[in-house]
């Protein structure tokens, strides 16, 4: 008997007490993310298939196990890699979280961490991430939730952070026109698929 035909599946949901953490477990097959950027950061694991991306002038790939980090107020792409799709889990805690992260770690003020690579191997963090993501789903302890985000978000930095660069949040960012211009035309069309040529062509880059 032939096997049924995998279906794609997508849970979301906000964390009222962490800053309206928004997390997302999903499985996509045919799904494509048109450009797009996220106010805070977005940082997942892949538990199954392989995702490929555009972002930062580059296409990416994220194979099973690695850990994704994209920085706040940058424009990425999201798609299958092979027609097999992927599974995987993400967080997107706000900027300011980060920060504060930072901040404690280095026991004064600190700018917005920057992550230069966006598919790092590390299987350490990637299986606190996976950790902290199933207790804010099935665990009702708002201080497992905080202990454990806050230990992973600590190595996070602690291992893949660049103490030379910061990172720039959508609200602090001071947009070029053109660049500007790519931003109003992402918000006006969120809900329609957007070509990354046209994308381009308003901020005045190559895709």
């Amino acid at each position: 008997m032939p096997q049924p035909p995998e279906r794609e599946e997508m849970f979301f949901w906000r964390n009222p007490m962490l800053d309206n953490l928004e997390l997302l477990r999903a499985r996509y097959i045919t799904h494509t993310f048109s450009p797009h950027v996220h106010e805070g950061y977005a940082i997942g694991v892949i538990e199954a298939g392989a995702e490929t991306f555009f972002y930062r002038n580059q296409w990416h790939v994220a194979p099973s196990g690695s850990v994704v980090i994209i920085n706040p107020g940058e424009v990425h792409t999201g798609e299958a890699l092979t027609a097999a799709g992927w599974r995987y889990r993400m967080l997107y805690p706000s900027a300011e979280l980060l920060r504060r992260v930072a901040s404690a770690l280095a026991g004064c003020a600190q700018d917005y961490p920057f992550f230069a690579t966006p598919v790092v191997n590390d299987p350490v963090i990637a299986a606190q991430i996976v950790q902290a993501h199933q207790l804010l789903e099935h665990d009702d302890s708002s201080l497992a939730h905080d202990s454990h985000l806050w230990h992973m978000l600590c190595c996070l930095i602690q291992r893949h952070a660049d103490g030379a660069r910061a990172a720039m949040p959508l609200s602090t960012q001071r947009l070029q026109p053109p660049l500007r211009q790519a931003q109003e035309y992402l918000d006006a069309n969120f809900m329609h698929t957007v070509r990354l040529e046209a994308l381009a062509a308003l901020a005045h880059l190559s895709p």
